[in-house]
């Protein structure tokens, strides 16, 4: 998690160096929040930092599923504190991908990134290199939630992608991906892609 967060912090800091400006795109669930708390330590002008999210259940923000919640109560303390949030929302949709993008994606054990799930109805538009960054409502009979997700396409928008991954199960995805939303994401070209795994 620490070193992610340097990961992180670098690429904001370049971001905002050479465009004045930068959006950090960040997935929920329970893999993220350390790296998250570790980069809201870090000296960088936060009040030109926009976060928002790579997916999203749709509850309320004070539900303890919603990603919102827990990106703001890991990573807006501290330094980061003056940070500004866009919801991942279609009117939201041209401010986010104005960038420059900084992505931090997690994966499921089934290979999902973001909410883009193996056997998803919508798979193959959200999965499509050459569509427009667009965000999408989808559902999955995994989970009880109807989710808000980014395209592939738009998370390729990002100048640099960092993919987090704990646990020996996810290693094993991670090494026999073909089939799986997560293999699209390994196979592009497009961004250089970083990934991060620990026990």
């Amino acid at each position: 998690s620490s070193a992610a967060a340097d990961f992180l912090g670098s690429a904001l800091k370049r971001s905002l160096a050479e465009q004045g400006r930068a959006v950090l795109m960040t997935c929920g669930g329970t893999s993220p929040g350390g790296s998250l708390v570790e980069l809201s330590h870090h000296d960088l002008d936060w009040k030109r930092v926009t976060v928002t999210l790579t997916d999203e259940r749709l509850v309320p923000v004070s539900d303890d599923a919603s990603n919102e919640k827990m990106v703001r109560e890991k990573l807006f303390q501290n330094s980061a504190a003056s940070a500004s949030f866009c919801e991942l929302s279609e009117p939201n949709v041209s401010r986010i991908v104005a960038g420059p993008l900084v992505s931090l994606v997690g994966m499921g054990e089934d290979g999902h990134f973001a909410s883009i799930f193996p056997g998803s109805l919508k798979l193959n538009q959200l999965l499509d290199l050459s569509a427009v960054p667009d965000i999408f409502d989808v559902s999955t009979s995994t989970s009880p939630y109807p989710r808000r997700t980014a395209n592939l396409a738009m998370i390729l928008k990002s100048t640099t992608i960092l993919l987090m991954a704990f646990g020996d199960k996810k290693k094993q995805v991670l090494k026999a991906a073909e089939g799986l939303p997560i293999a699209m994401l390994l196979a592009q070209k497009q961004v250089p892609l970083s990934i991060y795994w620990a026990k």
